[in-house]
């Protein structure tokens, strides 16, 4: 059985890290742990390989995690839709069949773009694009019956995991909006959640007042807030005493 993410593939009885060892050599490098790496940052070439050379069947069993926002979930159907909902879609078109094909990459993926009118100043964290290819992606097929199938490509290269880098989902910006509105304040709000944690820290537990900002500007929210500027020193020192 070969594992990748939280989806479970079925293949041949052959070796297949011994196969892509031998077929692969120059575009791949291997570590001990017999995961596999593109050279040259592809982000197509290995997931490529492994669902066409050995026609990987997915089977849709036990629970399946988000790996955007790490919530669960029992069908690859709810996770695909949750993740269509609440997390970047960057591209879907139909198929000749009815059915819809859509593509999830790896928000880090990419490179930061200063030229032309788009032109803006680097925030203090640096830009969450690495300048390179990351080859984590999904790529979901759901056909007229509603049905879905997913090929997952869960290791990312050219970047750790950063709580900081990862995005605050949809269900959550929802919520301090409806809180913005109720004229709770911003102070309150952050106290809430910091107060939250728990034995895991989650990318929730490091907001700051610039995200809350942003979240009312996005959320048209009129509600008055005292905003500081000194968010990163802030965060800084909240986590450290946690």
């Amino acid at each position: 059985m070969l594992v990748v993410g939280v989806t479970v593939f079925e293949k041949s009885k052959f070796s297949l890290a011994g196969a892509i060892k031998d077929s692969w050599r120059n575009f791949l490098w291997v570590s001990k742990m017999n995961t596999f790496f593109c050279i040259n940052l592809c982000a197509l070439s290995l997931s490529v390989f492994l669902f066409s050379l050995y026609s990987l069947k997915i089977l849709t069993m036990g629970s399946f995690r988000c790996v955007g926002c790490d919530k669960t979930f029992s069908t690859v159907s709810n996770l695909y839709r949750h993740a269509k909902l609440i997390h970047k879609n960057t591209g879907s078109k139909s198929d000749k069949t009815g059915g819809t094909i859509a593509y999830f990459y790896c928000h880090r993926n990419g490179y930061y773009n200063t030229a032309g009118d788009k032109k803006r100043n680097m925030k203090m964290a640096g830009s969450n694009k690495i300048n390179g290819n990351c080859p984590s992606k999904m790529k979901v097929y759901e056909d007229i019956e509603s049905k879905v199938t997913v090929e997952f490509t869960k290791t990312h290269v050219g970047h750790g995991i950063n709580l900081g880098r990862m995005k605050i989902t949809r269900e959550e910006k929802e919520d301090i909006a409806r809180k913005l509105e109720n004229k709770i304040p911003i102070e309150a709000i952050l106290d809430d959640i910091r107060n939250s944690v728990n034995e895991k820290l989650e990318r929730i537990h490091l907001i700051t007042r610039q995200d809350i900002k942003n979240i009312k500007v996005e959320y048209n929210v009129s509600s008055d807030g005292i905003l500081d500027t000194n968010d990163v020193v802030s965060v800084t020192k909240w986590v450290l005493k946690a």
